[in-house]
């Protein structure tokens, strides 16, 4: 089915794959964004069925300095909006941040995810940013 929702052309999509989502001890993986803007929506594709709950987290740092990095999570362990309890491969778990959270050009981006089958299982951990 087609998603309905119109995207300005300012809106930029990035995603990054994580080949072990579904660990029951939890994965990370980063990506820089490639603008300034306001995230407006972040979230995660399973490749596989999703037998127990997952969990994601999204940070945002700033690398002002090579000798340390400051993350702020935007969203929380837990993503109310949705249950990914057996969810099926393919299917969209996504969420808008609680709070306006902006990056400016290449900020770290940071996927957490955790929880899921007692196998592993990979995910596409993506956001949308709208440029500033």
């Amino acid at each position: 089915m087609a998603i309905t929702t119109l995207h300005p052309l300012s809106d930029v999509f990035i995603h990054m794959n994580n080949a072990v989502a579904g660990s029951q001890t939890g994965s990370k993986v980063t990506a820089f964004s490639p603008v300034r803007g306001q995230i407006i929506n972040v979230g995660f594709i399973p490749s596989s069925l999703v037998a127990s709950a997952m969990t994601l987290a999204v940070l945002v740092g700033n690398n002002a300095s090579n000798l340390a990095s400051n993350f702020t999570t935007v969203v929380t362990s837990t993503l109310g909006t949705f249950s990914s309890t057996l969810l099926n491969e393919g299917a969209c778990c996504s969420v808008a941040p609680a709070s306006p959270t902006f990056v400016n050009e290449g900020d770290a981006i940071q996927w957490v995810n955790s929880g899921g089958n007692t196998s592993l299982i990979g995910a596409m951990n993506f956001a949308v940013i709208r440029r500033a």
